[in-house]
């Protein structure tokens, strides 16, 4: 049994470092795809494993199959992040992303302790930004199925 297991994290899908998208309109890149109904977002936590370079904001969005492309969490400056800094989603779509440069991420429900994670249906979980910029970084995705046969894979 892998230690996120343990932890009730869920099943979890890894994304390959890649550059920063140049995307800047929703729903940007595609970093997940979601396919056979709806799942739990447990948690999402990036690295940067090549600096970012000028001024960059990112943002999540959810581009479902069927109906609205939401937004996950509100633009976040990348400008200041270091290589091996981390970043992670509260799971609250009024707040960005967590935390803006340093070394520690926390998982959906660490704040205030009032998030189990996100529900999302079958369609595109993906990032956009504000400029075109270079900078890489990598993600890791726990989710658990709500209905049979619901999975998430890295795009």
């Amino acid at each position: 049994m892998a230690w996120w297991d343990q932890m009730g994290l869920g099943i979890q899908v890894d994304r390959p470092a890649s550059i920063i998208p140049q995307t800047v309109g929703t729903p940007g890149t595609e970093y997940y795809t979601i396919a056979g109904g709806l799942v739990l977002i447990t948690g999402l936590v990036g690295l940067f494993t090549v600096v970012p370079g000028g001024a960059v904001n990112a943002q999540w969005c959810h581009n479902p199959d069927t109906g609205t492309d939401t937004d996950v969490c509100i633009a976040t400056a990348l400008a200041g992040a270091a290589e091996g800094d981390l970043m992670s989603i509260s799971g609250i779509a009024a707040a960005g992303m967590l935390p803006l440069g340093g070394s520690v991420a926390q998982l959906m429900g660490g704040v205030a302790g009032t998030n189990k994670g996100l529900v999302l249906d079958s369609g595109a979980l993906g990032v956009f930004t504000s400029a075109s910029q270079t900078g890489n970084w990598r993600w890791v995705l726990w989710y658990m199925p709500i209905e049979n046969g619901a999975t998430v894979v890295a795009a």
